[in-house]
């Protein structure tokens, strides 16, 4: 199953900045909206566009997992396009 997606951005900080880090609402006048496509495999759901996600801050993760999830799906993660885990996060003792 795929789902298209309109998240949003600041172009700024995608380009001379951290990366693109994609959030579910607008939070102002420099964010642009991007639509992407993730497909349900397996029971992640996995980002299937060229631009690279690089991660998901605060709560966008259960955010986007519950709009791609809808009220028909029952994804229990997000993948970027190189099956690296972008949600839930995993944490790892040193």
């Amino acid at each position: 199953m795929e789902q298209i997606v309109v998240l949003y951005y600041d172009y700024y900080e995608q380009n001379y900045g951290d990366g693109f880090y994609p959030i579910t609402e607008k939070s102002g006048p420099c964010t642009q909206s991007i639509h992407i496509k993730f497909q349900l495999v397996g029971n992640f759901w996995k980002q299937m566009d060229e631009i690279m996600i690089c991660g998901l801050d605060g709560n966008e993760g259960p955010l986007l997992l519950n709009k791609l999830n809808g009220l028909l799906y029952s994804g229990i993660g997000i993948k970027d396009k190189y099956d690296t885990i972008l949600h839930p996060k995993i944490y790892s003792k040193l």
